[in-house]
């Protein structure tokens, strides 16, 4: 199964914008695109996505 979603929150100043792309897959691969800004949180980030998916390429 596809599927595409954007979210944006803001908070303090700040807005995060989210766009995830899933396509079907029988394991979990998980991709980031970010600025340079927040490389730093790039496994933190992965972390908060793995507690939410079990599989699929995102």
């Amino acid at each position: 199964m596809t599927g595409f979603g954007r979210g944006e929150s803001s908070d303090g100043g700040y807005v995060v914008t989210a766009e995830i792309k899933s396509l079907n897959s029988r394991y979990l691969d998980i991709s980031l695109k970010l600025p340079p800004s927040l490389q730093e949180k790039e496994f933190e980030l992965k972390s908060l996505v793995q507690n939410s998916m079990s599989r699929g390429k995102l």
